[in-house]
């Protein structure tokens, strides 16, 4: 190696050293917080996939939907495009259709939506 490309090497090593403490202060790494808002999410992600899974055994194609206010789920819904023999009943479609008679538009902007992504198993494992 010539004396350039050690310089390089060296310059990046002392810098990835300084920036290291700092990822550490600005919390980059989860905490303990983190991780509990990571298990909630995992939560409503796998009942979506649990929904995804009976849409796809009642001969629909395999999507969920879960409308979550306050940590809670308050509604849920599965695709019916097949058995209602209507190509516009997604999950998400149902969902917010039902959402939306049976709940105030406050509610709506406070709530999270999780949905599947038609495989019918957890992306987080």
């Amino acid at each position: 190696m010539n004396k350039s490309v050690l310089i390089i090497v060296f310059s990046v090593f002392v810098l990835s050293l300084s920036v290291l403490p700092v990822s550490a202060v600005d919390k980059t790494l989860p905490s303990g917080r983190m991780m509990a808002i990571a298990t909630d999410h995992e939560q409503f992600i796998r009942q979506a996939f649990d929904l995804a899974i009976s849409a796809g055994k009642k001969g629909n194609h395999p999507f969920g939907a879960v409308l979550v206010h306050q940590g809670k789920a308050i509604l849920t819904a599965e695709n019916t495009v097949n058995t209602d023999n209507d190509f516009s009943h997604h999950a998400e479609a149902n969902l917010l259709a039902r959402a939306n008679r049976e709940f105030s538009r406050e509610v709506l902007r406070q709530s999270t939506i999780y949905t599947s992504d038609g495989l019918g198993s957890p992306a987080i494992k």
